[in-house]
Formats: structure tokens, sequence, C-alpha cells
């Protein structure tokens, strides 16, 4: 965890501070796209050009998006974006890498998808891959149509909106809602949300029910004769 704060030029004592802000992040902050995302370190810039390390620090990094810890995920996902820029600024950043580091964003989605901040933090990195490389890379559409029961329309009405000229403040929220559609079937659900039976009828007839309940008969009027009810109670003759 270290490296990654030494990568992105932080000091290690900020670790705790953000941790504690991680789940207070401003809704607004999430949908400003690749913006978030800080430029690596002097020291960072510095391992992507050594190429006996960048390979094990990559994917140290891509493991720490499967790793069972929410907040691990997510300062993995605040690296991934600008170690591929500078890669890719270097001509090392080949197809098939990136197409890896697509894949390994989007599988993470089933490990943290159910956790709304790394959901967010997770499709906010993939609509950024995806905005930033999918130019050069046109292998990451196929990653895309590879999706389960994904409706190729989305697909095409993103890159449409990608490839549009920048316009109103709110379009970044637009993708992003059309690229949580895209990989709608990745994202991973609580145990608890995973076998839920849905309702079947949304509107059943009415039960017409009588108001009142019949009224039984008493005993006395359905018996007319004497039933010996009187002698019972009746005062015994004294002698």
């Amino acid at each position: 965890m270290h490296a990654v704060l030494i990568l992105l030029g932080k000091a290690p004592n900020t670790d705790v501070k953000e941790e504690q802000d991680m789940d207070e992040e401003d809704s607004s902050q999430r949908h400003k796209g690749s913006s978030v995302y800080k430029d690596l370190s002097d020291l960072g810039v510095t391992v992507t050009a050594t190429s006996e390390l960048y390979p094990c620090i990559i994917m140290c990094i891509l493991t720490g998006l499967s790793w069972p810890d929410s907040y691990v995920c997510h300062r993995c996902t605040m690296l991934i974006l600008p170690f591929c820029k500078q890669l890719k600024a270097t001509n090392q950043l080949s197809p098939e890498a990136m197409q890896h580091v697509f894949v390994a964003v989007l599988s993470s989605l089933q490990m943290h998808g159910h956790i709304e901040s790394s959901q967010s933090n997770l499709i906010s990195l993939g609509l950024a891959l995806y905005e930033t490389f999918s130019k050069s890379f046109p292998c990451m559409r196929d990653v895309l149509c590879q999706v389960p029961n994904v409706e190729k329309q989305f697909i095409t009405e993103l890159d449409e909106k990608l490839n549009a000229p920048p316009s109103k403040s709110g379009m970044d929220k637009k993708k992003k809602d059309l690229f949580r559609k895209i990989v709608a079937s990745l994202i991973g659900k609580d145990i608890s949300k995973r076998f839920q039976r849905h309702a079947q009828f949304s509107s059943l007839p009415h039960l017409y029910l009588e108001s009142r309940r019949a009224k039984n008969p008493r005993v006395d009027e359905i018996e007319n004769d004497a039933m010996g009810l009187c002698e019972l109670f009746a005062p015994a003759d004294s002698h």
C-alpha cells in the first residue's frame, strides 16, 4: 500500500486520513472522469521506464483490484489510469496488456460491485480507460461486446458520445450511466440479494368477503319443545 502512495507522490502518513474520507467523497466528484486521477510522481515515472520492474508493479496493482479489501481496491483504482498513460507515452503498452488491464477492472466489479463506493470507482475507472485508450486499442470494444447479455446498441451509443465534441457538463453522467448498463451483468451483488424472488403479479383481483358474519341461531329458536333446562333449576319440594 505504501508503494501505491509513493508512486502517486503522497506521504504514507496520509493513508489513515484518506481512508476516513473515502466514504465521504462527494457524489459530484465521482462524475468528473479522468480528472480525479493524479499523475505519477517522479519515482513512478522512473519505475515505468524500467523494463525489469514495471511489469511486476502493474501486476501487483491489478492483483489488488481483486483483493478482498475494498480500501486496497480503491487505492489501486487511483493508480491504474496514470500508470497506463505513462506506459502508452513511452510506447510500452501493447494491445494484449491493455486488454488484460481492462478485463481485470471489469472482473473486479464482480467482487466489489456490491459495495456502492467501490462500484462507482470501478465504473469510473473502466469508463476512463475506455475513453482514453479505445481509439488506440480496438480490442477494448471487443471486450465489452463479450459481456454477457450486453446490448450492442449501448456500446454504439457510448462510442458516439465519446466521439462527440464536449458540450454539456451532464454528459459525463450520461456516459457513466451508459457504461453501467453495458457492464450491469458483471456487477456483483450482496449475497442477501442474489436469490430474491420477485413478485410475478403486479395486481390481484379483489377478494370480496361478506361484511357481516352469518348469525348462528340460538338453540331455543331451533328447539320448540322443552329440553328440561327449566326443571334443572326449579326449587325442589321440601317434605
